[in-house]
């Protein structure tokens, strides 16, 4: 491993204001920062000591949180070194080929359009070409979520991104039993939250598919809409997870940075109600829409949504699809990329 010497690009900070337990804040800002790309593979966390100096906290409890990061396998401490973020197994090496496909592709636009070739022409002799080569074989691709809905748009966003060489089921944690369980162990490529990696691979009991993690950024939906508040709203933040909260408020007021009244807390949280009385804005956690329930009907709000980072799943998904596609023997008939619940 050659560890990047320089501090993570995503601060670390406590809100002793907070209903959330300082360890709970900790632990929940590295694993957003991982799921995220913000803290990449093989950054250098500050020691205990630096930390816990950093933030004001006790030692222990730094140490506590780096051990529950480690029994996660999301980072890992070589002794003489320091403790880095871990380049978890399922995390592929960018592809350094793929600007040149990329401008392969785009000389090839180029090469039919100057022939008197549509685009609609040109993709269907590519399919064409595809077909003829055996490159469609179906591999199986399970997304295990926490939310249903959530984990379902996921799945429909990497239906589209993986193309036709894959179908892509989805569940979540809470229905991974049975039949379900089954499913998934029978799957060719597992997916899911760095942070339930670990976990993920638990649950198979050693046996199924390759479990990797899944990337998300914030959608630009989002992004636009926080940058176009009021600078004089008063912005609620509600988050479903505890852990999740100091994260989400640090988003929103990164892209909301003009204004000034930013306040947050968790869905059962004895404090919503009175945050909801005294806000402009409602921007929930997706899995916290039962406030709307809460809301008045004239007041603003929308969900803080995120989606599966496009460039991750380019460098890191999509080879492990190839992988498993060359590994697979051809299918009786031809099969779609399609996405399930």
């Amino acid at each position: 491993m050659k560890p990047t010497e320089v501090p993570p690009p995503l601060p670390l900070h406590v809100d002793r204001d907070l209903p959330v337990s300082l360890h709970a804040q900790l632990v929940g800002q590295i694993e957003y920062g991982i799921a995220t790309g913000r803290l990449a593979a093989e950054s250098r966390l500050p020691s205990v000591r630096e930390l816990a100096d950093q933030l004001s906290l006790s030692p222990v409890t730094v140490s506590n949180v780096f051990k529950a990061l480690r029994e996660r396998e999301l980072i890992e401490t070589v002794p003489g070194r320091g403790t880095f973020v871990a380049r978890r197994d399922g995390d592929a090496t960018p592809n350094l080929r793929l600007p040149a496909i990329h401008r392969a592709i785009d000389e090839l636009v180029r090469l039919s359009e100057r022939s008197g070739m549509t685009r609609d022409e040109l993709a269907a002799l590519f399919a064409i070409r595809l077909r003829s080569e055996d490159r469609h074989t179906r591999v199986n691709v399970y997304l295990v979520g926490v939310f249903d809905e959530a984990t379902a748009r996921y799945g429909r966003t990497l239906a589209e991104r993986l193309g036709p060489s894959c179908q892509v089921s989805t569940t979540t944690f809470e229905r991974l039993h049975g039949d379900t369980l089954e499913n998934v162990s029978r799957a060719d490529l597992a997916l899911t939250f760095a942070y339930r990696r670990r976990e993920l691979q638990t649950r198979l009991a050693g046996r199924g598919p390759r479990v990797t993690s899944l990337r998300f950024l914030p959608q630009s939906s989002v992004r636009s809409a926080l940058a176009t508040l009021s600078p004089f709203s008063r912005v609620g933040v509600v988050s479903a997870l505890p852990s999740f909260l100091p994260t989400f408020l640090d988003g929103v007021r990164s892209y909301a940075g003009h204004v000034a009244d930013v306040r947050g807390t968790v869905l059962d949280a004895p404090d919503v109600d009175a945050l909801v009385a005294t806000s402009d804005v409602i921007i929930y956690s997706t899995g916290a829409d039962a406030v709307l329930e809460r809301l008045p009907p004239d007041l603003y709000a929308f969900e803080y949504r995120h989606d599966p980072d496009p460039v991750w799943i380019e460098e890191n998904i999509v080879p492990e699809v190839h992988a498993a596609t060359s590994a697979a023997p051809t299918p009786p008939k031809e099969a779609t990329c399609t996405s399930t619940t």
